[in-house]
């Protein structure tokens, strides 16, 4: 990781703490697509994780099955981390 990158990431870790918190930064920062992107692509994994289909979870979140695929390799194949966040149970 770039130092540029790490020290913008290690001032969103120390600087935001609750769920109100990081709404408030993230939805004056990205726009509002943006925003219900990065939000889509975590409950994308949250599906995923709990064994939902490709198929099921592009239904429910009425998101397109491209995204929903690169969340299925992520947990597939990603790092280790995101694996332990989302508790997979793909393998």
């Amino acid at each position: 990781m770039k130092k540029s990158a790490r020290n913008v990431l290690e001032f969103i870790a120390e600087n935001i703490h609750t769920p109100e918190e990081f709404d408030s930064f993230f939805s004056e920062l990205l726009t509002p697509k943006e925003y219900i992107d990065l939000l889509d692509r975590v409950r994308i994994c949250q599906e995923l994780s709990t064994r939902a289909t490709v198929l099921q979870v592009c239904k429910k979140l009425n998101v397109a099955s491209a995204t929903v695929v690169r969340g299925n390799k992520v947990l597939k194949y990603g790092d280790p981390f995101i694996k332990k966040i989302f508790g997979s149970k793909k393998s």
